[in-house]
């Protein structure tokens, strides 16, 4: 029996298709910056995983170039290239619906009249740091530019975002996400606080679950570290709903030194350590519920029977009775480490650095 065609199956073959073309020499994006920053929990990695922006400019270095890549990271190379987790087939129909939404910003941009340009090239020389700017429109009332950067989410992005519906009832917004709001502050920065035709960025969202919106207003501002040295600071304000303009915990300065890092990693030859973990250990397990980061209901009951199996279980035999079964437990781990193509390698790399 012939099977019959499917059109997504046809679809999915060409997107799984390799880029044709020479590789153009590699940049960092600013869609993968991040930054350290201390909080009352201690060091606090924002953004993307480092680790995986070292990997992925590693990896495309030395297909561009292997001479300037030193000798000592070519097995590492090696290494991430065998052992690439494949990118799974619903999370390129995820990245065509983020490039739907972003299409529709600009194309109803330009229905209403203030479209100007689109997909505008930047490139901040010193740190080879690249990127292209979803949106500049103009505003009618006060004829000043604005940079747009639009982002769909979901789920529990979404939440975090648009809000609980007990804040949204009450006329408040979530927060925009750190990866986000690093983007949008290195183009405001970047392009738009060097222009006085500009006015601030904005950052753009929407819900492809509910269908919710939110749009955040992002501006840099002069500041000064915990020691007194100066900073550009990176504020947001939520647009069209209740809120104040609030002084997000890391700094430009902070981003371009993770962006410096990756350079110098590659530079001297070494691997720089993990920002995050596939799977929590039951050290950071027990950390994470005593600081209430545990935040599924579910993981936060399954290690309260887990220390409560533990306990009986150390009663029994302290009485010479026989213990009960232990309770797993809770799976839990970093998300990032969930959607990078680098998860299976990393292991293997972080016993060799």
């Amino acid at each position: 029996m012939t099977k019959a065609f499917s059109l997504l199956e046809h679809i999915l073959i060409a997107l799984r298709r390799p880029r044709v073309g020479d590789p153009k020499e590699p940049t960092q994006w600013p869609s993968e910056g991040s930054c350290t920053y201390e909080d009352e929990h201690g060091l606090q990695v924002a953004g993307s995983c480092r680790r995986r922006s070292f990997f992925r400019l590693l990896v495309e270095e030395y297909t561009f170039d292997p001479s300037g890549v030193p000798e000592n990271l070519h097995e590492v190379v090696e290494i991430l290239e065998n052992n690439k987790k494949p990118t799974e087939d619903y999370m390129r129909f995820i990245w065509a619906q983020g490039e739907l939404y972003e299409q529709y910003i600009i194309d109803m941009a330009k229905q209403t009249g203030v479209f100007l340009y689109t997909q505008v090239p930047i490139y901040i020389p010193g740190y080879t740091v690249s990127g292209k700017l979803d949106l500049i429109f103009v505003d009618p009332e006060t004829g000043k530019l604005h940079i747009a950067e639009a982002k769909s989410v979901y789920g529990e992005g979404g939440t975090k975002v648009m809000g609980t519906p007990a804040m949204r009832r009450e006329g408040y917004l979530g927060t925009p996400k750190d990866s986000n709001l690093i983007q949008a502050g290195i183009y405001e920065w970047w392009w738009a606080s060097k222009n006085e035709a500009y006015g601030h960025t904005r950052l753009i969202y929407g819900d492809r679950g509910t269908g919710m919106y939110a749009e955040f207003e992002v501006a840099c501002r002069p500041g000064v570290d915990a020691d007194g040295n100066p900073v550009t600071e990176i504020w947001y304000l939520p647009m069209c709903r209740k809120g104040e303009w609030t002084k997000s915990p890391f700094t430009i300065d902070s981003i371009l030194a993770a962006y410096r890092s990756n350079r110098l990693h590659i530079q001297n030859g070494t691997v720089p350590d993990r920002d995050f973990d596939e799977v929590y250990s039951k050290e950071k397990l027990a950390l994470y519920y005593n600081t209430g980061r545990l935040t599924r209901k579910a993981d936060r009951e399954q290690w309260e029977a887990h220390v409560q199996r533990e306990e009986l279980n150390a009663q029994l035999e302290a009485e010479g009775k026989k213990p009960k079964v232990p309770i797993k437990i809770p799976e839990v781990g970093d998300f990032h480490c969930r959607y990078c193509d680098f998860s299976k390698a990393c292991p293997l790399v972080g016993k060799r650095s």
